[in-house]
């Protein structure tokens, strides 16, 4: 993780506990048949949670896909080399091969 990126989540934290420390009072919910009190910290933190939960299932999601991704085309490229060397095509030789039509 880059410093900057360090720096940016130790205050966004830090500012959180500030915010949480400074609303603890409770408030009526009011949710169809429902009402209840609650601290206005956890109506602010509960979205915040569940937020940073599917942000970072979806990422791994993404770093999971692109790494099968990598995966594929490595042994793809493993495959193209395996095929070119028993054709006696020298990686160095592919592009002027390629050129010339042989």
């Amino acid at each position: 993780m880059t410093r900057a990126r360090e720096i940016v989540l130790i205050v966004l934290t830090a500012a959180i506990i500030v915010f949480a420390a400074q609303n603890v009072s409770a408030v009526d919910v009011v949710f169809l048949a429902w009402q209840f009190p609650i601290s206005v910290a956890l109506i602010a933190l509960v979205p915040l949670l569940a937020g940073l939960v599917v942000g970072s299932a979806s990422a791994a999601v993404l770093i999971r896909r692109r790494r099968r991704l990598a995966e594929e085309r490595r042994a793809q490229e493993a495959e193209l080399e395996a095929e070119a060397e028993g054709e006696g095509v020298v990686a160095e030789d592919a592009p002027e091969r390629a050129n010339t039509g042989t």
